[in-house]
């Protein structure tokens, strides 16, 4: 899957992501209200097992055009 704005690409997670993934989920203010913030392992370990090999995909990259830089996630969620 690939959606492009003006300004972002959705696309699907690759393992390249990791630093800037861990940047998000191993900062303290953003995992305030959710859980501890990650330490790299467990950053690479949530990026394989739920952005990466979950079937069907349910989390997606959000990426800014203009710097490549990974800078959050969009969630999907099927409904019949």
């Amino acid at each position: 899957m690939l959606l492009e704005t003006n300004r972002l690409i959705l696309r699907e997670f690759k393992l390249d992501d990791i630093n800037d993934f861990f940047e998000i989920f191993g900062d303290h203010e953003v995992m305030r209200d959710i859980e501890p913030a990650f330490n790299l392992d467990q950053s690479l370990e949530f990026l394989k097992g739920f952005c990466i090999e979950r079937e069907p995909k349910g989390a997606f990259a959000a990426v800014l055009k203009e710097s490549n830089k990974l800078i959050g996630y969009v969630l999907f969620n099927s409904v019949d």
